[in-house]
């Protein structure tokens, strides 16, 4: 994460970090199985035809006078629940998971039947096994939409890299998902970065090709991989109590802000103590914990959010390709005043000092750097010699 370390793993609690682990070495042979059937909101709404649907029904609309059958004339009406209820429903009671929370995010987990209402589900949902069936979801209505695919040359990459790592001894692995997610949003990343070089890369002609700062999206799936597990993982911790005021004395404002924003321009209500974020593991070799989304910190994410915005895109870093635009926005740039460099590529020192300004963890360094190199050589030299 910018300004701070988020280890997936540790931030894990032990029962849930093997689990992770498990996930991560058998991803190509798992069957997803879906939640627990049969909850007591969905006795009472039924299927739903989408995620909208369910906002309104469950959320939005006031009870709606239904014809009763013989059978439930005298069954009490049910009391509609609002937006807010899932947004605003406590994290964790007493330090555990909230049980109704739980069940809310069950309910629209189960009932996405695209990837809007996917997009839609993640921008709430925080629980990892949730958010691991929606973005398998995600990837399923991708095909059947034909958004998006992997050709057989990003799918030979991946499973070899995979295996590679797994030699290496490493324990987490690239999902399919999580490339394909990366190469949906790359060309929308591309194309803001093309409108906003001129501020990012001062150094660079104006009519460079925006994709020279960034990484490909076998460099960037690897880092939302390590960072997130493929967004699976946004945090286990209240990402408030978990920012370190010494360091960050501006953030838990930054976040409170960006909330404000978020229900103004999206309509999302969220709540600031209820947002997931990073946990702080380790203080005394590491700045803060409390990164959210993608892992920015507050701060980072306002003004990330600001600086995009004057550029026509407003990102919610919660939904999965603003998160991923955001941070290639965030690698590309050249912060001078720190100074931390911007990514470009076939300049080592300069993609080093990119993916050090994410995280400056060396291992994580080493993961993206590897991953990119290796995409690179197996997949887009490649395409560039059928080009040729």
């Amino acid at each position: 994460m910018p300004e701070g370390r988020f280890d997936f793993y540790k931030n894990q609690p032990s029962a849930k970090r093997q689990k992770a682990s498990l996930m991560t070495r058998k991803r190509f042979v798992k069957t997803v199985v879906g939640g627990l059937v049969g909850s007591a909101i969905a006795e009472k709404v039924g299927a739903m035809d989408n995620v909208q649907d369910f906002f309104h029904k469950l959320h939005l609309a006031p009870a709606q006078s239904i014809e009763p059958s013989r059978e439930n004339q005298n069954l009490p009406e049910t009391q509609p629940l609002s937006v807010k209820d899932i947004l605003s429903s406590p994290l964790f009671v007493n330090g555990v998971r909230n049980p109704e929370r739980i069940q809310m995010e069950q309910e629209l987990t189960d009932n996405v039947k695209s990837i809007d209402e996917v997009d839609e589900a993640l921008a709430g949902i925080t629980d990892y096994d949730y958010r691991d069936t929606l973005l398998e979801k995600r990837a399923k209505f991708a095909k059947e939409e034909k958004r998006v695919f992997l050709t057989d040359d990003e799918k030979g990459w991946l499973e070899e890299f995979n295996a590679s790592e797994l030699e290496k001894g490493g324990e987490q692995q690239i999902a399919q998902d999580t490339l394909l997610l990366c190469k949906e949003a790359e060309p929308i990343a591309r194309e803001l970065i093309g409108k906003m070089l001129s501020f990012l890369r001062a150094d660079l002609p104006l009519d460079s090709d925006p994709a020279l700062v960034m990484p490909n999206i076998g460099g960037m799936a690897a880092l939302l991989t390590r960072e997130t597990d493929g967004l699976r993982n946004i945090g286990t911790r209240q990402a408030l109590s978990q920012i370190n005021p010494e360091e960050f004395p501006n953030d838990r404002q930054a976040l409170k802000a960006l909330c404000k924003i978020y229900a103004e321009e999206f309509g999302y209500k969220y709540v600031p103590e209820n947002i997931p974020g990073s946990e702080w593991v380790d203080p005394e070799n590491t700045l803060s914990g409390g990164a959210i989304g993608p892992q920015f910190m507050p701060s980072r994410a306002l003004e990330i959010y600001e600086l995009m915005s004057a550029y026509g895109y407003k990102p919610n870093i919660f939904k999965p390709v603003d998160a991923l635009v955001a941070t290639w926005v965030f690698l590309a740039r050249d912060e001078l005043q720190y100074p931390r460099y911007g990514y470009q590529r076939g300049h080592p020192n300069r993609t080093y000092d990119a993916w050090q300004k994410w995280n400056s963890l060396e291992s994580e360094i080493q993961y993206c750097t590897r991953a990119s190199e290796s995409f690179y050589t197996k997949v887009l030299s490649k395409e560039q010699i059928a080009q040729d």
